[in-house]
């Protein structure tokens, strides 16, 4: 929807609009003219004459002299000037039955002065009652002009007549059957007659002051124009609906969205929203209020005024991408559908009334976010919201480009998530549904998108005082996400917390943080004692912990597997010691060494449990080995020791160190088919 212009050139005739006299100053001896002191009383009718291409102005004055004699000379007045639309045209001025000479003074583009001659003089307290007549001409041209005169619209200014200050005076309009009129400027009184014609009047004392445009329409009888094009390799098809004696307008909108459409598509970046038929259709004032076009989204319908410019017609096309489907608030499609219409005129050579942020706008400043509903506001705040909106599509523009703007739309398009992973260049998450308002959506796609910040220009433009603590709330949870972001290196975060910085969960978004954090910190700890022992972390952690089980259980597993690396660390010490006799014997028939290897196959694998009770029965066979030890001399009863009936003969062995190599690597110097009492020298002497 956008806002119309006004009519402030009319406006400027206002003050010349006054019936003036002819002033003069002269002798005693004889009658003389008057110098001023001349009152009028003016009753103005329009009578609206559609089929014959005007309106036809009966002007019925009382010119009352107020001018005295002097002591010299008596005063009169001969005639009289005064100003009448620029449109005026076949003059005709007659007093009682007598014609009256009526001349043309002045003409400019606003106005004409036209000089009535009186067919007498009037004196001291004499009045004259005469009646000038004039039509209102419709010259053609350009679809804005002042004065339109058609079968389904009329349009002029109606003026008053007469002296400031003076009761008695009047304006009447007169409107055929059927037309149904809206006006601005000053008060009218509407009746609607018996044959359906309509009657306007108004009482006026300050014919100065006083001033109307009026509008009027009737349903109009359509001639309907359907055509096909390209839009960004899509087909649109377009039905223009244009009054039946306006082929101009029609004519016209096929042109200019031939052009018009591709242009945006191709700006935009998003392919052709409309199914269907896009219907443009022709209208006036009283259907579209204080707005020169309207977009229906329901009936993929545009209303365009009649005398509405290029740039209208655009915005109003650029809102088949730009409406409540994309984005929730009136003034981001408001701010774009401009935005885009600007850029569109421009790339197709066309231009128009763009909105511009005066200080009388300035002067009545609302948030953004605080714009109503159409229709429902001051007409100034009105005009303040869509400049503004303007204003700030532009600001946005000049920390970005084009190109950039198109990744946000197709990102709200497509239904992503603002947070995406930062280091998978899968397709993006999307589908997920929304669950904030478009301008903290908007504001989120902007600068996780074009790389650019814009949260100033949301506390200066959009948000409303109370909204404000949110900007400073998100801005310490995004500066917190970046950090953990960053310390997370080639882990991304979970889909869920990414989610509630989108959704500006920021209390939520926190906490989750702050237990991402932990969990990294204990992956670092994970990493650095796996180095050191000289095997490879498994996967496990990060799965949890990019997972949706949540934190808890990604910390209860980097918990889980640095238990399992202080048990690896205890065996691994423990079977480095040097074996003393009891020990070497206690071995005998043991394998802890195959324990710990068995403990660090399991951790790499991911079984923290397994790894843990391997590592804990090494380390146990380990220590217990000298009280076994023991044992079994005593059972042996002190003897040299034998199995099968021979010595037992031993292999020095000893760990070599481990590597990276994957779960289950043995030791290279290692005969998987030795057994060892475990880690140590050869035996001992007894």
């Amino acid at each position: 929807m956008r806002l119309r212009g006004s009519w402030a050139s009319l406006a400027i005739v206002l003050a010349i609009g006054l019936l003036a006299s002819t002033p003069a100053v002269f002798p005693r001896s004889s009658p003389v003219r008057a110098a001023g002191g001349l009152v009028t009383v003016a009753d103005t009718t329009y009578t609206v004459l559609p089929d014959g291409g005007g309106v036809r102005v009966v002007i019925d004055i009382v010119a009352t002299s107020n001018e005295p004699d002097t002591p010299d000379a008596q005063v009169y007045y001969t005639g009289m000037s005064f100003a009448v639309p620029a449109a005026a045209a076949s003059f005709t001025a007659s007093s009682g039955g007598t014609r009256l000479a009526v001349d043309i003074e002045e003409s400019t583009e606003d106005y004409r002065i036209i000089a009535i001659t009186f067919s007498r003089g009037v004196f001291y307290r004499q009045s004259y009652p005469f009646r000038v007549g004039f039509d209102l001409v419709d010259a053609g041209g350009e679809a804005g002009r002042d004065v339109r005169i058609g079968r389904s619209v009329v349009a002029f200014p109606v003026w008053a007549f007469g002296t400031d200050g003076t009761a008695g005076g009047s304006v009447t309009v007169i409107l055929p059957p059927t037309f149904s009129p809206t006006w601005s400027g000053s008060d009218l009184t509407s009746l609607q007659q018996a044959d359906r014609s309509t009657i306007l009047r108004a009482s006026v004392s300050e014919p100065g002051d006083w001033f109307v445009y009026l509008i009027a329409e009737r349903p109009g009888i359509f001639s309907a124009t359907v055509f096909g094009l390209d839009v960004g390799g899509s087909q649109a098809v377009v039905r223009v609906r244009a009054w039946d004696d306006d082929p101009a307008w029609s004519g016209r909108m096929q042109e200019l969205l031939t052009v018009g459409l591709p242009a945006l598509q191709e700006l935009i970046g998003l392919p052709w929203p409309v199914h269907g038929e896009l219907k443009v259709e022709e209208s006036a004032t009283r259907r579209l209020g204080e707005y020169a076009g309207i977009y229906n989204k329901s009936t993929e319908l545009i209303t365009v005024r009649y005398d509405a410019d290029a740039l209208v017609a655009l915005h109003e096309a650029a809102h088949a991408w730009f409406n409540q489907d994309l984005f929730r608030e009136r003034w981001i499609g408001e701010a774009w559908a401009e935005f885009y219409g600007v850029h569109a005129a421009a790339a197709v050579g066309e231009s128009g009334e763009v909105f511009e942020l005066t200080d009388e706008l300035l002067a009545v400043r609302i948030a953004l976010n605080d714009w109503g509903e159409i229709g429902a506001g001051d007409p100034d705040v009105e005009a303040f919201a869509y400049a503004a909106a303007y204003q700030l599509a532009e600001l946005i523009l000049d920390r970005t480009d084009l190109g950039a703007l198109q990744l946000v739309w197709r990102a709200a398009n497509d239904g992503e998530t603002a947070y995406q992973p930062v280091r998978d260049d899968g397709p993006a998450t999307s589908g997920v549904p929304a669950s904030q308002p478009g301008w903290q959506r908007l504001l989120d796609l902007l600068e996780e998108r074009t790389d650019a910040e814009y949260d100033d220009l949301w506390s200066e433009w959009v948000v409303s005082a109370g909204e404000r603590a949110l900007l400073e709330d998100r801005a310490e949870a995004r500066e917190r996400y970046m950090q953990v972001v960053e310390a997370a290196g080639p882990w991304e975060l979970p889909g869920a917390l990414r989610y509630d910085l989108s959704s500006w969960l920021f209390i939520e978004t926190l906490e989750q943080l702050d237990q991402a954090a932990e969990v990294i910190d204990l992956r670092d700890e994970i990493v650095a004692r796996a180095t050191t022992l000289d095997i490879a972390p498994p996967d496990d952690l990060r799965v949890a912990f990019e997972g949706d089980t949540g934190f808890t259980a990604a910390r209860s597993e980097a918990l889980g597997a640095l238990d399992a690396l202080e048990a690896i660390d205890d065996a691994v010490l423990s079977l480095a010691d040097e074996l003393g006799p009891l020990e070497w014997v206690g071995l005998l028939l043991a394998d802890p060494a195959a324990d710990l290897a068995a403990s660090m196959e399991a951790w790499e694998s991911g079984d923290s449990a397994a790894a843990d009770k391997a590592a804990m029965a090494a380390s146990t066979t380990r220590n217990g080995a000298e009280a076994a030890g023991r044992d079994r001399l005593l059972l042996g009863g002190g003897g040299t020791i034998a199995v099968g009936g021979g010595l037992l003969i031993w292999r020095r062995r000893r760990r070599p160190p481990r590597t990276a190599a994957g779960p289950g690597a043995v030791p290279a110097d290692r005969d998987p088919e030795e057994s060892s009492p475990g880690a140590g020298d050869s035996p001992p002497s007894l």
